[in-house]
Formats: C-alpha cells, structure tokens, sequence
C-alpha cells in the first residue's frame, strides 16, 4: 500500500489524492512513516509548514509508481470484473455508511460495488478466507491489527423509557436497573458478553428478557415499555425516538 502514496507535489497534494480514496490524514502518515521506517529513510522533509519529497523521496518515486501500477494488475487480475466486496454491520447506517457508499459509486463508477450484511462475529473469518475485500464490525478496546483502520469510536449506553424517574437526570449507576429487564443485542453482534459483563461489574446478574440482533426492534420495545437495553450511543439516538432516553 506504501508505494501508492507518493506525489511530487510533497503532503497536501498526497492528502488530497487520499481523502478521494476515503483515506484520513492520520491514517496516511502512519502509513507514511512506517514506509520510512522500512527502507531507513526520510522520505519527506517536515521541517517546513509545507512538506517536500526528499532526494531520496523522489529517487522512490518512479520505483513506486511502477510498484503502485502492477499492484493495480494484480488486483484486476483477482478481481476481472473490476468489483468490490464489503461486509457491513446491519446497524452501519448508524455510522454514515449510506453517503459513503453513494460517494464511492459516483467517484469510482465502473467499480462494481457489492455489499452484504453479516453479524460482528462473522467479519474476521470472512476477510480470512478472501470472500470480501474489506469489512466495517466491532474490535474492543486496545491494539489493532497494522492493516486495520479504526474509523470511529462508540460506547456503549443505557436505553430506557423515558418514563422512568431517572430518564432525565444525566448519568446514574448501572445497579440502579438491577430489577429491571434487560433486552440486549444476541452474542452475534459481539455485545451480549460485553453487556452482561459490565453488569456483573456493577455488582448483579442481569434478568434478560429479550436477546436479538436487531436494535431497531430492540428500541421499540423499550419505548413500549418492555424493558431496558444496552446500545452503541450511535445507534440509540438513531433509534431511540421520542419516548426513550440513553
């Protein structure tokens, strides 16, 4: 992936080429300097506001675009038809994926896009085993593989009806909720463990009502009443709606 990062005109011009990639900025200097770190050189000169290839940057700038060019064969030839295959968590509209898509189809149009929906669990075995080209799920807290990018971060919320006497008071503990019912997410979506124990850590054994895959449907019966739930924070507010609080 280095070698497809250069350009002459130095870091605004390689930025610029990579946010039309879906790249971000800290994503591309990490990449950048674990390049230098390989081959022991300085590639860019960051002494200035404005940062240039060095002699030795552009002494690699040929050797790296030959490298980028047959990269680009190689992946034409796994992929004839020009495709992209991407996994996505059923919640991923929750995370802009919607517009990200769209934006990626108008900016790559003979790029045939293909997306499926899998629960969290299934993402690593699917990218192992090369039947999709990259994936959107949950990782925990702490080191990342090198190739992985984290795109955001969540954490996990309390959704409650608002009716509840302490649905408008900011933050309360969780063993406030001891006796109530819990509708949480199935261990598919990689939360259920997660949940149950953050519970136990504030001192009870939860009373799961409900587990399931779905937050929409999660959400809708806490606003009906039927229990508590445990969600991302993006999530909840996207389907919380007007009868519950997180």
């Amino acid at each position: 992936m280095g070698a497809s990062l250069f350009g002459r005109g130095g870091y605004r011009q390689l930025l610029s080429r990579c946010g039309r990639a879906f790249l971000s900025q800290p994503v591309i200097s990490k990449q950048v300097q674990k390049l230098e770190h390989q081959l022991g050189v300085r590639l860019f000169d960051r002494a200035h506001r404005r940062a240039e290839l060095t002699d030795a940057g552009r002494r690699a700038y040929p050797p790296a675009q030959a490298l980028a060019r047959q990269y680009q064969l190689l992946e034409q030839a796994v992929h004839p038809d020009g495709s992209l295959r991407l996994a996505l968590l059923p919640v991923a509209d929750c995370y802009g994926f919607p517009q990200m898509l769209a934006d990626f189809s108008a900016a790559y149009p003979r790029t045939r896009l293909m997306v499926e929906e899998r629960e969290n669990t299934a993402m690593p075995a699917l990218i192992q085993s090369g039947r999709c080209d990259g994936a959107f799920f949950r990782v925990p807290d702490g080191p990342v593989m090198p190739e992985d990018v984290i795109l955001c971060k969540d954490e996990l919320v309390l959704l409650v009806p608002e009716k509840l006497f302490c649905a408008t008071k900011g933050a309360v503990p969780l063993s406030l909720f001891s006796g109530k019912r819990f509708l949480l997410l199935s261990a598919g979506t990689g939360l259920l463990e997660t949940s149950l124990e953050l519970c136990r850590k504030a001192g009870f054994s939860p009373q799961v009502g409900y587990t399931g895959a779905a937050a929409g449907n999660i959400a809708r019966m806490v606003r009906s009443g039927a229990g508590v739930a445990m969600l991302s924070r993006r999530v909840a507010e996207s389907c919380a709606g007007p009868t519950c609080a997180c």
